[in-house]
């Protein structure tokens, strides 16, 4: 059973989604294991609140957008209306890659939003 309820907003740099039926600790927790098992790493603060990575970001600086390098942070919440959100966030940097850099964290914002709709 998905507990996806709704996007409530989305721009260039995030995208806030609506979860019900869930804990905001079961969904921090759900959200991790996705990211864990998507090849990222938690690179600062809590399952709930953190900065998630994937790739190498020195290998993305010598090397441009040969070499992908993706930074997310998500935010799990509590909601007044028993629901929970999850704000997920571009914490890319934009100078990594150049315009083919921008482009390639663009897709991977827009394959996570489909994945997170999932939950």
């Amino acid at each position: 059973m998905t507990h996806f309820k709704e996007i409530e907003t989305t721009n260039k740099y995030n995208t806030l989604f609506v979860y019900s039926g869930i804990s905001s600790e079961e969904l921090a927790i759900k959200v991790d294991e996705l990211l864990t098992n998507q090849g990222y790493k938690l690179e600062s603060g809590s399952m709930g609140d953190g900065v998630y990575f994937k790739g190498d970001k020195t290998m993305r600086i010598l090397f441009g957008a040969f070499v992908k390098y993706f930074k997310i942070r998500f935010v799990v919440a509590k909601r007044a209306d028993n629901n929970c959100s999850l704000d997920m966030r571009d914490a890319t940097p934009e100078l990594s890659g150049g315009l083919m850099g921008i482009r390639q964290a663009k897709k991977e914002m827009e394959r996570l939003t489909q994945v997170m709709q999932s939950l």
